[in-house]
């Protein structure tokens, strides 16, 4: 059976979620190699071909660099008979991404449709390399041996069968064996003839005739036992052609199972983490003591106890943390181009925070470097926009987005607000973005920096809370351990209450932050 009818098989469909017709700034966000490829996705699973390769090609253009198009390309040609071109394009995709298990078991089963055995079982080599535990690679390495040892086999059975054809050749052209001439006779004449002619006669036609005999009795001797063969051939062909399929039929649903498993429930092939912290603003009588403090102590903690590859995450301090920059690197030239829908993604912001009630269109907003709190529409970062990025642009499955910043509070050089007035909803959050969503207070409440060392409350206690079991800590146990230490230590110093927030949309499997990834990756 061959395997390309597998192949449609593979696609795993993602959520495209467009902006609004309210949110024309952010427009072009969404008209690119992502957009691009989800439509096409979309086109070729309805049997639109010619529309998905405009849509693929499109995305190329785009973006050259973005493994998945040529991948998808790939199955597409693949799908429409173009098998060359499908061939080049899996080889760029492997090019762009050589760690992938999942192209080399694409591209593998390619040439074993092309019964290019040989190239297939390399690949699928490549593939168990990185994932030992691959079972579509071992499954269809083993198929594509079967078919190399039927190759060998049919062609062992006809040498068989034409050496025993040559026998029967040497048999019939060989020498007869001699035979006793018979003594000799007194001839007499009956009726003119001669009596003792005629016996000899007669005794080599006898002996001509057994010979004759002899050699139709070792033809047919030689037929049977070529149609044995060919019948335990084709004995042996039905065999392996039903346990192929067997295989094959397996195969096929363990992959279902796997692609309807809940993707939080995956193993983490890797992680990618965006930290923002902002002390110094352009404005001056926005600053604070520690945001920038708080965000590289955060950065130590992931890339020495929390298992982060130092390319995998990029810090923006102060002046870094412009508008323009948070934005580009959330949505444009780096975790959309990293992320992949089986990692994990980390986004830590400590900055000041607005409440809705600073904006006329009732909007909460972020502070960046460059924000003017009297422009917070221009200048600032709405959290509604925000969550609308991490949605459509930010393809992993796995978001943790906390926020050090309160969006309520007085303006106090010690309280990360700008006005005590109704701070965000971490649940809307949760809501918006379908992931997890940690927020230092509660709507009502200031978010403080510690009178002990310098650090916000809220950092200090996250940093120890995952810290806490080693590299075991769950997610939930730090931030039960962080929400303790928080609420007592502030209510101490300051005789008020601080009490952090965790919503979360989550419905697999408790998230630890410092698991080491399966499948890590090297970053831009």
């Amino acid at each position: 059976m061959k395997l390309a009818k597998a192949l449609s098989g593979i696609l795993l469909f993602a959520l495209l979620t467009g902006a609004s017709a309210d949110t024309k700034c952010h427009a072009e966000w969404y008209d690119s190699d992502r957009s691009c490829l989800e439509r096409a996705r979309t086109l070729f699973g309805t049997g639109q071909f010619d529309e998905a390769q405009k849509a693929l090609d499109k995305g190329v253009a785009l973006n050259p660099r973005n493994a998945e198009l040529f991948y998808m390309r790939g199955v597409l040609y693949s799908t429409m008979k173009r098998f060359d071109l499908a061939l080049a394009d899996m080889d760029q995709a492997i090019a762009l991404n050589p760690n992938s298990a999942f192209y080399y078991v694409a591209r593998g089963t390619l040439y074993s449709n092309q019964n290019k055995y040989d190239l297939a079982i390399k690949d699928y080599d490549q593939a168990l390399r990185y994932e030992p535990r691959n079972d579509s690679a071992r499954v269809n390495k083993e198929y594509c041996q079967t078919e190399l040892q039927k190759i060998a086999d049919a062609a062992a059975g006809k040498t068989q069968v034409t050496s025993s054809l040559n026998l029967g050749v040497a048999v019939s052209t060989a020498v007869p064996i001699p035979v006793p001439k018979a003594p000799k006779e007194k001839h007499t004449k009956k009726g003119g003839a001669d009596v003792g002619a005629v016996s000899n006669e007669s005794a080599n036609l006898a002996r001509l005739t057994k010979e004759l005999e002899e050699k139709q009795k070792l033809k047919e001797q030689e037929q049977a036992l070529s149609a044995k063969l060919d019948a335990e051939r084709k004995e042996k062909e039905e065999l392996l052609k039903k346990l192929a399929e067997i295989k094959v039929a397996s195969r096929t649903a363990d992959k279902k199972a796997t692609e309807e498993a809940k993707p939080e429930d995956k193993p983490v092939k890797d992680k990618w983490a965006l930290i923002i912290g902002i002390s110094k603003f352009k404005n001056e009588t926005l600053n604070l003591r520690y945001p920038s403090k708080d965000a590289k102590d955060f950065y130590d903690y992931l890339i020495t106890d929390g298992k982060f590859q130092k390319d995998h995450v990029k810090l923006l301090l102060d002046d870094q943390a412009t508008r323009g920059n948070i934005l580009s690197e959330l949505g444009d030239r780096w975790l959309p181009r990293m992320a992949a829908p089986d990692d994990l993604v980390l986004i830590y912001f400590s900055s000041h925070g607005s409440s809705s009630d600073l904006d006329v269109g009732g909007v909460n907003y972020l502070l960046a470097h460059d924000s003017e709190p009297d422009q917070l529409f221009a200048s600032g970062l709405a959290m509604q926009d925000l969550t609308r990025v991490i949605k459509g642009r930010v393809h992993s499955d796995r978001v943790v987005l906390i926020l050090d910043a309160c969006h309520s509070g007085a303006a106090e050089p010690e309280s990360k607000g700008l006005t005590r007035v109704k701070n965000v909803d971490a649940e809307a959050i949760a809501q918006g973005t379908g992931q997890l969503v940690i927020s230092s207070s509660l709507p009502s409440q200031v978010s403080w920096e510690s009178k002990e060392v310098a650090n916000s409350v809220f950092t200090r206690y996250l940093i120890d809370g995952l810290k806490s079991k080693g590299d075991k800590t769950t997610l939930n146990e730090a931030f039960n351990f962080m929400k303790d230490k928080v609420q007592g230590e502030v209510l101490r110093a300051r005789g008020v209450l601080q009490t952090p927030v965790l919503k979360s949309k989550w419905q697999g499997h408790d998230i630890v932050i410092s698991a080491p990834p399966i499948e890590p990756r090297i970053g831009l």
